[in-house]
């Protein structure tokens, strides 16, 4: 009786192990493609009462908001690494995710995972035909910023007594 309970054990053991080793690896590493499913639960959880439905910022609280949500469909975004008119890469929505809009309703999406954030991404994305015949612009570099000098301190000085006026 007692071999048979450590067998049982070992088999519920493994069979654990098994499932979690499962389920680890098929949330691991999906090459950067989303869950559309995923995303699409998400978004309807979390977006659809400002963005809408369908993306095109119409949700149902839409009317109550000063800053109208972005309409997905048009895929302007103001957001972004890209230049311009440009699409915005998939890592510039998931920065909005995940930090949200300041003096906006768009709040930083903490309860999502960087992963559920991703698949929503991904599903945004599909709202906009551009998407699905263009590739986001190439992200514009921001260089460091110049090393601070007497002659610079000078300079910024000047040109803030020209906003100092109204600021």
């Amino acid at each position: 009786m007692r071999l048979k309970r450590t067998f049982i054990s070992i088999g519920v053991g493994v069979a654990l192990g098994a499932v979690s080793l499962f389920l680890t690896a098929s949330s691991m590493n999906r090459g950067g493609q989303s869950d559309m499913v995923a995303g699409k639960k998400a978004y309807d959880t979390y977006c659809v009462a400002c963005h809408g439905m369908n993306g095109n910022g119409n949700g149902p609280d839409a009317h109550l908001l000063t800053t109208k949500p972005t309409n997905f469909k048009k895929g302007v975004y103001r957001f972004k690494s890209t230049a311009g008119t440009e699409l915005p890469t998939k890592g510039d929505i998931v920065r909005t995710l995940e930090l949200g809009v300041r003096t906006t309703a768009m709040l930083p999406q903490l309860q999502l995972s960087h992963e559920q954030m991703e698949d929503v991404a991904g599903y945004v994305m599909d709202f906009c035909k551009k998407f699905k015949t263009e590739k986001p612009g190439k992200v514009v570099p921001i260089p460091n910023a110049p090393a601070k000098t007497a002659a610079m301190i000078k300079e910024g000085k000047a040109l803030f007594a020209t906003c100092a006026v109204c600021h």
